[in-house]
């Protein structure tokens, strides 16, 4: 308990530590790194990426348009003629292969047997009408306002969107580990580097171990960061480390270790 307040609260003292086994400097790294981790699953597949509303514009788009076209989805089928449909923020392509991905726009790629969701010129997933629950419909009873056909189809608009939420929450989750922990190693490396300036007479083993227990505050920081939604944290994350290292190393007179 003692070692991980003075590992926290009072860099000065970390040097006591440098005769620890392997293993606890394992555990205490671990731990952190696990406690982290499951911050970043927390806050990556609660969020959602696209509201509800997103959904309800796409579908109102589609319905309340006056370019109309025979397509009728049957048996997890879509069959029809091509249509295009836009409006300021969103775009819907039914069987056009060909077209302009415009990078301030949702698009929906209807085709045979799914839908593609791209982000400008970034697909964000595909969705398999064999995912749905919808039975069937006829797009132009859906803008007629047949209310059978237009429940059965937005089942299909929305629960594309809550794919690609799933999608961008995998991707989000990995994308956030690697940046963190890609981070982390830098500023260990950077740490402990500048220990070399700070106190050039410490052992490389004792070395390594006494950064990695200074810059455990990282964990600390990030995790702050992330629970209450406060981004500038992270810069304190960034630098708080070196920082703990620099007070650890400068308190250190020397360690020697006599061979037996």
């Amino acid at each position: 308990m003692y070692r991980l307040i003075d590992c926290l609260c009072h860099p000065s003292r970390v040097g006591l530590y440098y005769k620890d086994k392997i293993h606890i400097l394992i555990i205490y790294l671990v731990s952190f790194c696990l406690a982290l981790t499951s911050i970043m699953v927390i806050n990556s597949y609660s969020s959602s990426y696209f509201s509800k509303s997103a959904s309800d514009n796409v579908s109102q788009m589609i319905i309340n348009s006056e370019d109309k076209a025979n397509i009728l989805y049957e048996n997890n089928i879509l069959t029809g003629d091509e249509l295009v449909i836009t409006s300021d923020n969103y775009e819907a392509y039914f069987f056009k292969s060909n077209f302009k991905k415009n990078t301030s726009k949702i698009i929906m790629h209807f085709q045979e047997e799914k839908v593609d969701i791209f982000y400008g010129i970034y697909k964000l997933n595909t969705y398999l009408y064999s995912e749905s629950t919808a039975k069937g419909f006829n797009l132009e009873n859906v803008q007629n306002g047949i209310l059978k056909d237009t429940l059965e189809f937005e089942a299909i608009v929305s629960g594309a969107f809550d794919s690609v939420d799933k999608a961008m929450s995998h991707m989000n989750f990995y994308m956030n580990m690697v940046n963190v922990f890609f981070t982390y190693v830098v500023i260990l490396v950077i740490g402990i580097i500048y220990s070399y300036f700070t106190n050039p007479t410490i052992q490389t083993g004792y070395r390594i171990k006494l950064c990695i227990y200074s810059s455990l505050i990282f964990f600390v920081i990030m995790i702050f960061s992330i629970l209450f939604s406060i981004s500038w944290l992270q810069y304190v994350a960034f630098a708080l480390p070196v920082f703990y290292i620099g007070i650890t190393f400068s308190h250190i007179v020397k360690v020697n270790v006599k061979k037996v």
